[in-house]
């Protein structure tokens, strides 16, 4: 049996919790590039964040965001979208930002179910 949802998830709030949580381990690399069907305003936040500052100094500030999320009822996760355009699970409400005129689609032969996960079907 799924969890019955209200409303859809937010993307781009459930990236923001996990950056949040995987930044300090990713203190270390040198060049972080986000990569796949993620909203255009969450990788240049995050990237921005993790490849032009020292982590000591955002430290503070992702460690306020993670007390934030840590303090959530559980009623609010996951968490709900509020954004303009809603965070739907079709491909036109995601931005691909890793596809170009040399690169094939990275949804070719792929669906998405009412989940979000990416199932494969035949053509």
């Amino acid at each position: 049996m799924g969890m019955e949802f209200c409303a859809a998830p937010c993307q781009e709030r459930f990236m923001n919790h996990v950056m949040c949580f995987a930044a300090e381990y990713l203190q270390n690399v040198k060049i972080v590039c986000l990569t796949g069907a993620i909203k255009t305003c969450v990788k240049t936040k995050w990237e921005d964040l993790l490849n032009n500052n020292v982590y000591r100094n955002i430290k503070p500030k992702i460690d306020e965001w993670k007390e934030e999320i840590r303090n959530l009822p559980v009623h609010e996760l996951p968490p709900r979208c509020f954004c303009p355009e809603t965070c739907s699970h079709s491909l036109g409400n995601l931005d691909v930002d890793d596809s170009g005129p040399d690169r094939p689609m990275i949804f070719e032969g792929m669906a998405w179910d009412y989940h979000g996960f990416r199932i494969p079907y035949e053509q």
